[in-house]
């Protein structure tokens, strides 16, 4: 892929647009390619391929979930009312 981009000015300069659908095509058999030869990632949320990869992953439960958000909506609250008042 980076030979395609490399080689773009160039390119581009020569056979004009029609250098855009060399980039569509190159890109499109990438994406072929990397469909049948890189299954680990077949239908797998981010979290399970930075896993698969060797990233650490926090996961959190629904009740976690729940503490943060209201967390943060309690924080919102506050700081609506403190930006009320002081334009009060």
């Amino acid at each position: 892929m980076s030979l395609v981009t490399e080689a773009g000015p160039s390119a581009f300069a020569n056979i004009h647009e029609n250098y855009y659908y060399v980039f569509v095509g190159c890109s499109f058999c990438f994406l072929i390619l990397a469909y049948f030869y890189f299954p680990e990632t077949k239908q797998k949320t981010l979290e399970e391929v930075a896993a698969a990869f060797g990233d650490r992953v926090v996961l959190l439960t629904e009740r976690e979930i729940g503490a943060e958000e209201k967390k943060l909506e309690d924080k919102a609250r506050a700081e609506q009312v403190e930006l009320h008042s002081a334009t009060a």
